[in-house]
């Protein structure tokens, strides 16, 4: 009996090294707490529009997926705004599209107006040229012909005047011979009488005929000087018409240079107007930008519309599964009023560590979880974050230890834990311990 008794004793002695040495192991390599729960997105989803609702296509508790249609309100008013704004904005485009038309047919129209009396206004500038060269070329051939004209007057004047002279040498010529012929006419009644000699008689007759014949030679130069007048007068005459015609040429041709000088002045009056109407496209082209503003305006109230209009259905944002009771057809809900709670299906760990524990525990780390409905099986973790403050921080009352009665207490640090894939299926708010491998 003693032998079984020491047997009994030296077992338990070796369990309880056993147990204590198992213990010792793990409070070096393990980090424990059984201050953890399961957590998960809950969401209450809520329209971002005031309506009623018209259908729900869930129940409660359902499972839906990622982007399954949940709830939905009545769009009727919702459709209409749409399509009233998308009509506007049709109206509006084709406004646009017509004052465009109206722009560039305008500007096409000024800029033809335009190069039209630019090409006017160049090819009187050229006529304008080759007038003033002809004009000028006209004044230069008028000044000659009057230069010629002057000429052949004064020669004409001179001629008269020396034709004048010896008309007048003539008639006093006539007369010498005249006198001379009565003198020898009566020298020969003398001679015959013989009161004068033969030499006297002589005398008296060539001097007659010395003078008979400078009358004739006087005669015939006035006769020279006569002719030498007709022709001067006839040439004189016709430089007088070639001078009168070249006038007219000229005044023809400064007629001409100003109805070219006043082509020109009209067709700039005309590019003038024509210039004017770029006023006219400046000012539809203002009328089409405020087509354009008033289009992005439009497009925006379209889109806004169709924003409401896809704000009148709910959808899941992730998968998961409804919450409590959705609301019920015909119910009205304001914007921002919950429609239904969604509940993810990922959900993680939340494990309250002591601060002493904190020290041995980083993010990457990995954790067993043991879950209070299903103790006896194992799920594996990570250690993903730590909260940078203690619960109490983030309490709705933080306490406030300046009181005189301070008592100190261990404070805890949320430590999120990251599940790996399992099929244990696990709900928000439930019970569960946390051991973290630290080494």
């Amino acid at each position: 009996m003693k032998k079984h008794r020491k047997l009994i004793v030296v077992f338990l002695v070796l369990a309880g090294l056993s147990y204590a040495a198992r213990a010792l192991y793990r409070s070096g390599h393990y980090v424990f707490t059984d201050d953890a729960t399961v957590e998960s997105q809950v969401v209450e989803l809520a329209p971002r529009i005031a309506g009623t609702v018209e259908q729900v296509l869930v129940s409660e508790h359902q499972r839906v997926r990622r982007g399954q249609l949940l709830l939905r309100l009545d769009d009727r008013d919702l459709v209409t705004a749409v399509q009233q704004a998308r009509a506007h904005l049709a109206s509006l485009q084709a406004g646009w599209r017509s004052q465009n038309l109206k722009v560039e047919w305008a500007a096409q129209q000024t800029e033809s107006q335009m190069q039209r009396w630019r090409a006017r206004i160049q090819a009187a500038q050229a006529r304008l040229q080759e007038v003033q060269q002809a004009s000028l070329a006209t004044r230069h051939r008028v000044a000659a012909s009057q230069r010629n004209a002057e000429q052949t007057g004064q020669g004409v004047e001179t001629a008269r005047r020396r034709w004048q002279a010896s008309r007048q040498q003539e008639r006093a010529m006539q007369a010498q011979a005249h006198r001379a012929e009565l003198d020898w006419q009566r020298y020969q009644r003398l001679y015959h009488q013989e009161a004068i000699s033969k030499q006297q008689l002589d005398q008296a007759q060539a001097e007659w005929l010395n003078l008979r014949d400078r009358r004739l030679a006087e005669r015939q130069q006035a006769a020279a000087l006569e002719n030498e007048i007709r022709v001067q007068s006839t040439s004189y005459q016709g430089g007088l018409q070639t001078a009168r015609a070249q006038q007219a040429n000229q005044a023809e041709a400064e007629a001409a240079e100003l109805r070219s000088q006043a082509e020109i002045v009209e067709a700039q009056a005309q590019l003038r107007q024509a210039e004017s109407g770029l006023t006219q496209v400046a000012v539809e082209k203002q009328a089409l930008k405020e087509f354009e503003a008033r289009i992005a305006e439009a497009r925006q109230q379209l889109h806004q519309a169709e924003l409401n209009l896809s704000y009148s259905k709910l959808y899941a944002p992730w998968d998961g599964q409804v919450g409590q009771r959705p609301r019920e057809v015909g119910s009205y809900l304001k914007a921002g009023e919950s429609g239904l709670q969604l509940v993810s299906t990922s959900p993680w760990i939340v494990a309250n560590f002591k601060e002493t524990q904190l020290r041995r525990i980083r993010p990457g780390q990995t954790a067993t979880i043991r879950v209070d409905v299903n103790s006896g099986q194992e799920l594996r973790a990570r250690v993903d974050s730590l909260q940078p403050a203690t619960g109490s921080r983030f309490a709705l009352i933080p306490p406030e230890n300046a009181s005189g009665n301070w008592v100190k207490i261990v404070q805890r640090v949320p430590v999120k834990l990251v599940l790996e894939p399992s099929s244990l299926e696990l709900l928000p708010g439930m019970s569960a311990s946390v051991e973290v491998q630290v080494r």
